[in-house]
């Protein structure tokens, strides 16, 4: 079983009323929000990573790509 921890919110009481009309459990709620909120988060941290790499590529054309695959089989 994996390890666990509790949390507690508080949220109004209209939107807990709410949630009861609708079915929706508050743990399978935030479970769910914390989760999407931690994605959102990583997929942040990606986007900035990836924006600190652009431009220091360099562009290679297909030629240069198969001439030097060329040269690397022919070495063997």
């Amino acid at each position: 079983m994996k390890e666990v921890t509790i949390i507690s919110i508080r949220i109004p009481k209209e939107i807990k009323s709410r949630m009861r009309e609708l079915g929706i459990k508050p743990s399978d709620a935030a479970r769910a929000g914390i989760d999407m909120e931690i994605r959102r988060h990583e997929l942040l941290k990606l986007q900035k990573r990836a924006a600190a790499y652009k431009g220091k590529w360099v562009e290679v054309s297909d030629k240069q790509i198969a001439k030097d695959v060329r040269e690397d089989r022919d070495s063997r």
